[in-house]
């Protein structure tokens, strides 16, 4: 099977690592050079191997440049993409010792690539389960739910009650993923502002939507019937079109994910992934709906995956049927969250029309722990 790799790092994280020197830097970039370059970029590519590597100066990173796909060495260039020095790197094979993240370009003849990067962390890398079914392409399929919540919404207990309702019931266990996402009051603990609720056009609390479809949101708190009808609808309107097999690592403050996704058809597919932490009390505004709402679970903390302010769907990966793709995320955990309590999401999302991306299947991992891909 072809595998195809891709790395996110999340902007917490991104935004307070300091490019660390692990190569040995040999000279500075001539400005002119870029001037002269006017060649199609796409012809020239750049990759590595392994995008996330332990900081043990030892694990390695192999870099291929490839001109019109076949690869090249001899009269190749490579360049610290943080500071446009040449850089030497005997054998094109990059190790460090220092925990940071390290960007590369090349330049052969007058084309030049666009950058790659490579993670190197103190933390274990996640090691992803074997493929139980490798000839298996039928796919089990889950529904991200995404609850729009926060503690100072009056209402939100009684949709919490739904929910809670509608997990218990056992036609519905392993049909879905729940995500709290806590947008209603900047004064909540758990609150985010990463723009998923503007996304989906959120403009009343509380409210779910399936698949982060803004067609399929649900605000009748008082409809159990009306919510499952709705979710029965979401739930068959789609196979699942990929398998998605998760891995984490915690390692306070980083939380390192790896996923992999199986293709169960051609086309285009996108993967993002969320942490989540459970056990959060805050005192929960309440109009009248019975139980205890104080602790709060499934809460979203990172949201990883942004492409726009209303595309939330990931980094895209071309797949033939068959064919799987790999992915890192790296987070950081704030003060004050527990990363015993926090599990990742990651979801793979699809479109039908060729234009609008949904959510076509989803999993939930928990910290140093692994999902395998689920069949029918």
């Amino acid at each position: 099977m072809t595998m195809k790799r891709y790395f996110s790092i999340s902007a917490l994280l991104a935004s307070a690592i300091v490019l660390a020197a692990g190569c040995s830097l040999t000279g500075d970039f001539d400005e002119s050079v870029r001037e002269e370059i006017t060649e199609p970029v796409g012809e020239l590519t750049i990759e590595v191997d392994e995008p996330l590597i332990s900081a043990d100066g030892v694990s390695p990173s192999r870099i291929t440049v490839k001109q019109g796909g076949i690869p090249v060495t001899e009269g190749v260039t490579l360049y610290d993409a943080s500071t446009n020095k040449v850089v030497d790197l005997p054998g094109m094979v990059f190790t460090t010792d220092k925990p940071g993240s390290y960007s590369f370009w090349a330049s052969y003849q007058t084309r030049y690539t666009d950058p790659v990067s490579i993670m190197a962390i103190s933390a274990a890398i996640p090691v992803l389960p074997e493929d139980p079914q490798p000839e298996n392409l039928s796919f089990s399929r889950k529904v991200l739910v995404t609850q729009f919540t926060g503690t100072g919404c009056g209402y939100c207990p009684y949709m919490i009650n739904l929910l809670r309702t509608f997990s218990g019931k056992e036609a519905n266990k392993g049909k879905f993923v729940l995500a709290a996402y806590h947008s209603y009051n900047q004064s909540d603990p758990a609150y985010i502002s990463s723009g998923v609720n503007g996304a989906m056009g959120i403009s009343g609390y509380p409210s779910v939507a399936l698949d982060l479809k803004s067609s399929t949101k649900y605000t009748n708190y008082n409809s159990i019937e009306g919510f499952e009808k709705i979710f029965a609808t979401e739930y068959a309107s789609s196979g699942a079109k990929a398998a998605i097999s998760v891995s984490t690592v915690l390692d306070a403050p980083q939380v390192v994910v790896k996923a992999r996704i199986k293709a169960s058809e051609e086309g285009e597919y996108r993967i993002a992934a969320w942490l989540l932490e459970d056990g959060i009390a805050a005192k929960q505004s309440n109009y009248g709906a019975s139980g205890e709402f104080d602790v709060h679970d499934n809460c979203v903390r990172v949201v990883m995956g942004r492409n726009t302010t209303t595309d939330f769907t990931g980094t895209k990966v071309n797949l033939k049927a068959g064919e799987e793709a790999e992915q890192y995320f790296l987070m950081e955990l704030k003060n004050g969250w527990e990363g015993e309590n926090c599990h990742a999401i990651v979801f793979v999302s699809t479109t039908s029309d060729g234009r609008a991306f949904t959510v076509n299947n989803v999993t939930d991992c928990p910290m140093n722990a692994t999902v395998q891909y689920s069949y029918e």
